[in-house]
């Protein structure tokens, strides 16, 4: 039998590997995506594409509307849809597809798949457009965690209906049309050391909202002080045209953060960084950037507001 070694990954080349092969349907991520933002300058004729799907994460609103607007000056005449799903459902559950585009969305349930909102404190399916966690149901769902029971049964749950449900973890609503709309995720909401908790999703968005950012990502790390509990920090990549007026730039964002949230939903501290680290298949890593701003923060190189 021969073995062929898989090709390393490399988002650095996507767009420049799409024109050598003229490949016409293509499954991606957003940092296979934003390398069309980097190469734009050398973009020649993109006809030839027909599928431009993303997964694996959410991209950015800003960074797909330019993708999307480089993609129709090379007469593609697709845009970059979203889809959703997870390992545990199967891989795709929903997606948005060129007759059924709505921006900023992950689409519709995929044919025999069923989605809902729920709400874990009351136990109940929440209505249209009210945010809760999604859950999925249908005949792709996975059976088990391998030799993992606990696991299993906090993903995998049965309710009222009397239906087998997949708990994703990710937060979301559905409106009217039945069309999906991912917020965020459950795990990187920061509780505070009394409790209140605060949405990365929301300040990221803030941030975002100015000119001058090209991506930012919120954590949120121990809180020291307190000795219980998580601050959040902000960590933002600033468009390299900008960086020599780095310092107005965080002036101006810590001023649009505290007319925005409360005193007690502001970011502990505002990080200017390079790049955000991403893991293997191209998500923004929260573990490492948690890591390196508690790092930071013992150095006493990070300093709280």
């Amino acid at each position: 039998k021969r073995c062929r070694r898989a090709a390393r990954r490399q988002p650095s080349k996507f767009a420049e590997n799409i024109m050598k092969y003229k490949i016409n349907h293509v499954v991606a991520g957003p940092a296979d995506w934003n390398n069309f933002r980097d190469k734009k300058d050398t973009i020649k004729d993109l006809s030839y594409l027909k599928t431009l799907a993303s997964g694996s994460d959410k991209m950015d609103t800003n960074h797909k509307c330019e993708v999307n607007k480089i993609l129709m000056n090379h007469n593609c005449k697709y845009k970059v849809i979203e889809g959703y799903g997870q390992t545990e459902g199967g891989c795709a559950n929903s997606t948005n597809l060129p007759q059924c585009y709505v921006d900023n969305s992950v689409g519709i349930p995929l044919p025999q798949m069923t989605f809902c909102i729920y709400d874990s404190e009351t136990n109940k399916e929440l209505k249209y457009n009210e945010e809760g966690e999604i859950c999925i149901c249908g005949p792709t769902l996975m059976k088990e965690y391998y030799n993992n029971k606990l696991a299993t049964d906090e993903t995998l749950r049965i309710h009222k209906d009397g239906k087998l449900w997949l708990h994703t973890g990710d937060l979301g609503k559905i409106n009217e049309d039945g069309v999906i709309f991912v917020t965020g995720r459950l795990k990187r909401i920061i509780v505070r050391y009394d409790g209140i908790k605060i949405s990365p999703f929301k300040i990221e968005k803030i941030i975002k909202s100015n000119e001058n950012v090209d991506d930012c990502c919120v954590v949120g790390i121990f809180d020291d002080e307190n000795e219980r509990g998580s601050i959040p920090i902000a960590n933002i990549v600033l468009k390299k045209e900008c960086l020599t007026n780095s310092t107005q730039i965080l002036l101006d964002i810590e001023k649009q953060c505290k007319l925005e949230l409360g005193d007690r939903y502001l970011p502990k501290a505002y990080l200017i960084t390079d790049k955000l680290p991403l893991t293997k298949v191209g998500k923004i890593n929260y573990r490492e950037l948690e890591t390196e701003n508690y790092k930071l923060l013992k150095e006493k190189v990070l300093v709280k507001k």
